[in-house]
């Protein structure tokens, strides 16, 4: 077997139902098996879906074990020699996994390719976030220096990380959780995901394990996959439940690879959290809540 996708699912019947017709139509000359693993869904994900594609393994987790865990638990079932991470809300429209897969063997030792992802776009394909820098605590707390300006100014603040992507490729420090695509023995040999994320940041930290390896990322433009929920920013308002997740992923991360910095950062979240309380894209209840939690996982 050539590769191994895996998606991860949570209720997104129907999304994911149109990103395995794309898959499906657009995918050939390559051997590959498809690894659904459900998060506990009761939107009648399983009944749908292994009705309409009975080719797919389809593991039922029984709950919600996120983002990496659940590609834990799909790579423990995979065969191919390749694993292609793929999101449910991503739609196919050109043989864009055999493109990834060629380029990858035609290039994998002079680039010493660790993870490959394509150009994502949105549904008007435009070009969206494909990847970007690792996280810092420098640039972190740049980012609500870039906040503050952006309300002051009401002007825009440019990305921190731009690519040319009028190059046949690039490189950058890490691919979006997206469309991830690698060896499997490099996905072991780092452990796959780290089991303390539930979602976000968890791919950063993969990428960052595969770097002090020797590993480099890259991302292609010659083909494009289209990714729905990704125009969105990192500045959005998001809800208490992943505004929450996002705040702890994040505490980990820095603490676990930045930790010279890592006092800084705590230093300034605490006096954030006073101003948290006061959010008022929530209800007191919810920032009383968020920074509780938020203080306990330091």
């Amino acid at each position: 077997m050539d590769i191994s996708i895996i998606i991860i699912n949570y209720n997104t019947k129907q999304l994911l139902y149109n990103c395995l017709t794309s898959l499906y139509n657009n995918t050939i000359g390559v051997k590959y098996e498809v690894i659904i693993v459900d998060n506990g869904s009761t939107d009648g994900s399983y009944e749908l879906i292994t009705k309409s594609f009975p080719e797919v393994l389809f593991i039922n987790a029984g709950k919600n074990l996120g983002f990496g865990k659940g590609n834990n638990l799909g790579v423990k079932h995979a065969t191919g020699e390749f694993l292609f991470l793929l999101n449910s809300d991503t739609i196919l429209y050109e043989n864009s996994i055999k493109m990834l897969y060629d380029f990858y063997c035609e290039n994998e030792q002079a680039l010493k390719i660790g993870v490959l992802g394509c150009k994502l776009v949105d549904e008007n394909l435009q070009t969206i976030n494909s990847g970007g820098g690792f996280p810092w605590v420098k640039n972190d707390l740049m980012e609500y220096y870039y906040l503050i300006k952006e309300k002051v100014t009401n002007k825009k603040i440019p990305a921190r990380d731009t690519y040319d992507f009028n190059l046949p490729f690039f490189e950058l420090d890490y691919v979006i959780g997206a469309d991830m695509f690698m060896r499997k023995k490099h996905y072991d040999a780092v452990g796959g995901f780290d089991h303390a994320y539930f979602m976000y940041y968890e791919e950063s930290d993969m990428q960052m394990a595969l770097r002090k390896l020797g590993y480099k990322c890259y991302v292609i433009t010659k083909t494009s996959i289209i990714h729905l929920e990704g125009g969105s920013t990192d500045r959005q308002k998001y809800s208490p439940f992943k505004r929450l997740v996002n705040q702890i992923s994040r505490n980990y991360y820095f603490k676990k690879n930045d930790k010279k910095n890592y006092p800084i950062y705590l230093f300034t979240d605490m006096v954030l959290n006073l101003t948290r309380i006061f959010n008022r894209n929530y209800t007191f209840k919810e920032n009383l809540d968020f920074v509780i939690k938020n203080i306990k996982s330091y």
